[in-house]
């Protein structure tokens, strides 16, 4: 069994003074502090995700907003780009596919001014984190999902 360093130390040490009564905790009083702070910093996070705060990064430049037609219109991109083997055995795409998707996306989408780098790539990072976090929490044991 490994033994906690501190507890060694402490076992070391000699002429300590213990005070069995400082050590008794007699209740414990709730607070709210916690959950507010809590629920505070979820709304925030919130609105910066809904967009609903700044959307300027670290260096200061303006991010790209996608619409819900841009999204859509990109994952049938994606979508038609794997069925016709342009993604890799490793899981990435083959070079220059995101540019053709770039060129097919300017063609549904006109005037969106959406680039392979960054705004595609950025969206399938994003997507792929958002997926990591979705697959972990569907994998735990006792999680459910209630439609209703």
């Amino acid at each position: 069994m490994t033994l906690d360093p501190g507890e060694v130390e402490y076992d070391r040490m000699e002429n300590v003074d213990i005070n069995e009564e400082e050590d008794i905790i007699g209740s414990i009083a709730s607070s709210d502090q916690w959950t507010n702070w809590r629920d505070e910093l979820a709304k925030q996070m919130f609105a910066m995700e809904a967009g609903g705060s700044s959307n300027d990064n670290r260096w200061g430049e303006s991010r790209r907003t996608w619409s819900r037609g841009e999204e859509e219109a990109l994952l049938v991109l994606l979508d038609e780009a794997v069925a016709s083997g342009q993604r890799c055995d490793m899981g990435a795409f083959k070079p220059g596919t995101l540019n053709m998707i770039e060129r097919q996306l300017a063609e549904m989408c006109p005037n969106s001014g959406l680039r392979a780098t960054p705004h595609i790539e950025s969206k399938l990072k994003k997507w792929k984190e958002q997926y990591g976090i979705i697959y972990d929490m569907l994998n735990k044991s006792g999680f459910g999902w209630n439609d209703s």
